[in-house]
């Protein structure tokens, strides 16, 4: 809808991960040619209900440690809930009934320090949370619990990393399209690299400033970690240090014509002509099972189902007890779950419209009624958190 592509035009300002001058050559060192999916259709929104096998829905406690700015990162551990503040930096621990359980807040240029997070992650063979800082350059651990296990410094910028086993993989991309993987091993030892061929990029006007058109992650943990590169249409895998080329994936007429990056466009007239034109530029919040494949772009949110062979687009997910929709989601640590972040004033309104067009509540699920009755405008977020359907968790 226009309203979700005006707010996300004025989300790109606000971001300043990477800087993109100029376009260059796709990738072409990769393992493997990915199987190329092809988009069958666009829809108005996807049915919660109707689509995924589960939900759940997390009010999270409210009280003068636990206040939410700004939700970016989620991870999940058995009943537990690890949320990245990036407006904080602060790393809030919930269960899943969304009781409030401690945080990770340790702000300062000192040992066991530091002053901004810009990704989390778990290390389940450790049992550990690992907090990738880029200010200063330096990776710690936490129990589960947040307590101070130990840190480990490093010499160059990272946005995202994925851990699997003991190796860490740090995401960078650097100026002009250079992108490479550096993996390291427990707690922060340089093994290696892998590298790739220079990548499209875009063209800033030589102004110097920073920008990111992404507004997910580009690196996330399903079965295999699961990664893409701004203006590419494929869908990558890692296993084992290895970089596979997974899907390709066909957007047809959305595809975004790759001679926009050499025409001199302000970031803002790309992305008003992105969205006037119905065009995707950027794939990012992978999450795979067995049998589907989802993925968020600038536009929509995708859906593969592999035993159809069918894509489909999505403008948001309808939320059957609100009646309302959303189009972003967070990824987990999981190739099942996707969460939703919902204020709880909009929340709240939803319910509310919802009683005034239909003179009462019957019918509201138990759940999102409790924490209506209770909830004030001004409390901490509510989740939402799906399960995609999948044969082998039947």
């Amino acid at each position: 809808s226009r309203g979700l592509g005006d707010v996300y035009k004025r989300q790109i300002f606000s971001l300043s991960c990477f800087i993109f001058i100029g376009c260059a050559t796709n990738v072409s060192t990769v393992k493997d040619k990915g199987h190329t999916v092809s988009l069958s259709e666009i829809e108005l929104f996807l049915a919660d209900s109707v689509f995924f096998k589960s939900s759940i829905v997390v009010p999270l406690e409210t009280n003068s440690s636990s206040l939410v700015q700004k939700i970016t990162r989620m991870c999940i551990v058995q009943d537990t809930l690890f949320i990245l503040d990036s407006a904080l930096s602060k790393v809030f621990i919930f269960d899943m009934k969304g009781h409030y359980l401690g945080g990770i807040h340790e702000i300062g240029n000192g040992p066991q320090e530091y002053i901004h997070i810009s990704d989390i992650c778990i290390n389940p063979i450790r049992k550990c949370i690992a907090l990738l800082c880029d200010q200063p350059y330096k990776l710690m651990y936490y129990t589960y619990s947040g307590e101070f296990i130990e840190e480990a410094s490093y010499a160059n910028y990272y946005s995202e990393l994925s851990i699997s086993g003991d190796s860490i993989y740090c995401y960078d991309i650097g100026s002009n399209g250079k992108r490479k993987f550096h993996i390291f091993e427990y707690p922060m030892i340089k093994e290696g690299e892998v590298s790739f061929s220079t990548g499209n990029y875009f063209d800033a006007e030589g102004e110097g400033a920073t920008y990111s058109f992404s507004k997910g992650k580009r690196m996330t943990v399903s079965d295999e970690i699961m990664f893409t590169w701004p203006f590419d249409f494929s869908i990558y895998s890692l296993v084992e240090g290895e970089a596979y080329q997974k899907y390709v994936i066909d957007f047809k007429e959305h595809r975004m014509p790759e001679n926009l990056l050499k025409d001199n466009l302000s970031p803002m007239d790309f992305m008003n002509l992105c969205d006037e034109k119905d065009y995707v530029c950027t794939v990012e919040n992978v999450v795979e099972n067995s049998d589907y494949l989802l993925f968020g772009t600038n536009k929509y949110m995708f859906i593969y189902d592999k035993q159809m062979d069918k894509l489909t687009g999505y403008n948001f997910i309808e939320n059957s007890a609100l009646k309302a929709g959303k189009a972003d989601y967070l990824t987990l640590n999981s190739s099942n779950y996707i969460a939703q972040v919902w204020q709880s004033s909009e929340f709240k309104r939803h319910i509310d419209n919802r009683k005034e067009r239909d003179g009462n509540l019957e019918g509201l699920d138990r759940q999102y009624l409790q924490i209506y009755e209770s909830m004030e405008d001004e409390d901490n977020p509510i989740l939402l958190i799906y399960e995609l359907p999948c044969n082998d968790a039947d």
